[in-house]
């Protein structure tokens, strides 16, 4: 996603929360629903990412497919579909594969949740705390990472060591491939210049 395109979308949600986010929130809110009104409930997200997340939420046990109820309140046109929420999480979207199966942080996000229990931390202690099996980080990755939250503002620098100063929330700022950081917690872009390679 361009520089542009990320901008655009925060702007176009009016501050709200976009994509998947966007979809579980109106899922808790609704609780029970047919597809057109759970569409009708997210109008800046694509009805495709509409579909195909609440498809992965019921193969995943968090929504069941219920009764089919009048889509007109004056009693006549067709009968559709009703889906319930059965499992509520908290605000935290689920990260699901299409086949609902729950999808692993991504490398970001372990390091964000690293950055905020650490306090000071080097890069290479980073890259080897928020490692998994299933999750690798290198710590040239790490880097990037490093550089980025410390030119948009999130880090403090002493000689080679950092420490985070600004936390905004759960989710893990996004680093895009053309060295934007967005920020989910705010919904909206927080860096996009260019930046020097740490030395």
């Amino acid at each position: 996603m361009s520089r542009h395109a990320v901008s655009e979308l925060a702007a176009a949600t009016g501050g709200k929360s976009w994509g998947r986010r966007a979809v579980w929130a109106a899922v808790r809110e609704l609780q029970a629903f047919t597809r057109p009104q759970l569409r009708m409930a997210v109008p800046h997200v694509s009805a495709g990412i509409v579909d195909a997340y609440l498809s992965a939420l019921i193969r995943g046990g968090y929504i069941k497919p219920g009764e089919k109820v009048r889509a007109s309140t004056q009693g006549g046109g067709d009968r559709l579909r009703q889906y319930l929420l059965i499992r509520d999480i908290g605000v935290d979207a689920p990260r699901l594969r299409r086949d609902g199966k729950p999808l692993p942080p991504t490398g970001q996000q372990n390091m964000w949740t690293v950055i905020k229990i650490e306090g000071w931390f080097s890069v290479p202690g980073l890259a080897a705390a928020a490692s998994t099996a299933e999750t690798p980080v290198l710590p040239s990755t790490a880097a990037v990472y490093v550089r980025h939250l410390l030119a948009a503002g999130y880090l403090e620098q002493r000689c080679d060591r950092y420490r985070l100063i600004s936390n905004t929330g759960g989710y893990a700022p996004m680093i895009q491939r053309t060295k934007v950081v967005f920020d989910p917690n705010l919904n909206r872009v927080v860096w996009h210049d260019q930046i020097r390679d740490m030395g």
